[in-house]
């Protein structure tokens, strides 16, 4: 709450009480009573398959865009984050949290009526890590691991998904898995649980620098041949190819 207010230019009530909030100070995951109020569609999940979770991580203000990018809505009269949450509803992965909080109520009326879960972040101006913690504090115990997939990436399909689930071997303690585009990795990123601690999403300058180099040994990558299919919107010229699209 005191990154909030220092971060945050104008505060109100609900900056800090909002019907959806979850307090998650000091446990490492949700009491037993609010695993049953959980949102966990049927799934058809085999007995060699893992139980993976998603959470998608649109909290952001998107500062660089010049806009609120998440909410942009292209021909089809949707705005961006939707296309990631439908992409996931669509999928394997199972239960499905959105983390919201910049104009999160604008966000939440196309959410309501949804099989997914809602989490407020009280303190998203603080940093996506505060958004990151509170979906994987969510996550149940039931969960093999867990997908983080930022809201920002409008080409993400239900089958990508569903391919780094397949990829997924469940009897192995430590895993990551990620997508790649010739060598480069990208987002979504999926985590087994023994690694939640140090969960995180590819930075935007992944293509510059090692990424996640002490987690090579168990690291997995799924090659993806058309770039696009990695887009993210991050810039004013990003949000003009997206609302065209």
């Amino acid at each position: 709450l005191i990154k909030h207010a220092v971060f945050t230019p104008h505060l109100s009530e609900a900056s800090f009480a909002h019907k959806r909030s979850v307090r998650l100070d000091e446990i490492d995951s949700l009491p037993a009573g609010d695993i049953k109020r959980l949102i966990m569609p049927n799934s058809k999940t085999s007995a060699n398959k893992a139980d993976i979770g998603i959470v998608i991580l649109a909290a952001g203000q998107g500062r660089r865009s010049g806009s609120n990018k998440l909410m942009v809505e292209n021909k089809d009269g949707q705005p961006l984050f939707m296309r990631a949450v439908n992409a996931a509803i669509a999928s394997d992965a199972k239960p499905v949290f959105v983390v919201t909080g910049f104009r999160h109520e604008e966000m939440e009326e196309w959410l309501d009526k949804l099989d997914i879960n809602v989490l407020y972040n009280p303190a998203f101006a603080a940093g996506i890590k505060t958004s990151i913690s509170m979906g994987l504090k969510s996550m149940p115990l039931s969960c093999d691991g867990a997908i983080l997939l930022p809201a920002d990436m409008p080409n993400i399909t239900a089958a990508d998904l569903n391919k780094l689930i397949d990829k997924f071997d469940k009897s192995a303690e430590k895993q990551l898995c990620m997508l790649a585009c010739k060598g480069i990795k990208s987002n979504p990123v999926l985590w087994s649980r023994s690694l939640y601690d140090k969960a995180d999403i590819v930075p935007e300058n992944a293509q510059i620098r090692v990424i996640f180099a002490e987690h090579a040994d168990y690291t997995q990558t799924l090659e993806v041949r058309d770039k696009k299919k990695l887009f993210d919107v991050n810039f004013p010229n990003d949000v003009k190819i997206f609302a065209g699209s």
